[in-house]
């Protein structure tokens, strides 16, 4: 009886001493985890310090190339302040572009002379003369002397509609003359047409190189810089 109650308490310290070294490795691998853990808790602090400088240097860097988009667009407009462009028009053989702009002089009451004239040429619309037509929807490009007689010009074109019969041509369709926009300018204004026409405001202009709309006529104006300002338009 004594021997089996001594092989009892043997047996039992053995496997005592078998769990508490089971319990040390395990405590040891805790450990182990709990130390990786926090290494990579500080990894990952690190690249979140290291993300929100990147994004920071990407929000600068984007600022800083929207400005300078801006700037060169305002350079480009600039050198076009002496111009307008006027659409409608046909285009005729042998076409006398002072004449016609004589004309259309006339029609606003604002007289066009070729002392006011730097320099006129046609300029071919979009698809004009590419796709087997004749380019007969090319716009004429009016480059002024003065900017005073540009905006003189530009002031009767606001108040007054006229037509291709009042130039002398047979056939009938409206004629604009408008500023002469930038590329970029115009692309922003039809996005802002668009805009426009989508939500429902009723203005959308350009004045002095400048794109400006408006919700209601009572309503404050918006000016339109960029494509993010369209989100405005609400």
């Amino acid at each position: 009886m004594g021997t089996e109650i001594a092989d009892l308490k043997r047996e039992f310290r053995k496997e005592l001493r078998e769990i508490k070294q089971s319990l040390e490795f395990v405590n040891e691998q805790y450990e182990d985890m709990k130390k990786e853990c926090a290494s990579v808790k500080e990894e990952n602090a690190a690249l979140k310090v290291s993300n929100d400088l990147l994004a920071q240097e990407v929000d600068r860097m984007k600022a800083q190339v929207r400005d300078n988009s801006l700037r060169i667009t305002a350079q480009d407009q600039y050198s076009r302040n002496k111009n307008v462009q006027v659409k409608g028009i046909p285009v005729e053989k042998g076409e006398n572009l002072l004449n016609v702009l004589g004309k259309v002089g006339v029609a606003l009451r604002e007289p066009i002379g070729e002392q006011d004239i730097e320099v006129s040429h046609r300029v071919p619309v979009r698809n004009s003369g590419t796709d087997g037509t004749d380019g007969s929807d090319q716009n004429i490009v009016v480059v002024f002397n003065r900017q005073s007689k540009r905006d003189a010009v530009l002031e009767k074109a606001r108040k007054t509609r006229f037509t291709t019969t009042e130039l002398g041509f047979a056939a009938e369709q409206p004629v604009f003359v408008n500023e002469h926009l930038a590329p970029q300018l115009k692309k922003l204004l039809g996005m802002t047409v668009a805009k426009k026409k989508e939500m429902k405001w009723r203005y959308a202009w350009v004045r002095g190189g400048k794109i400006f709309a408006r919700k209601t006529e009572n309503s404050r104006v918006l000016r339109v810089t960029c494509e993010a300002d369209l989100e405005k338009m609400m």
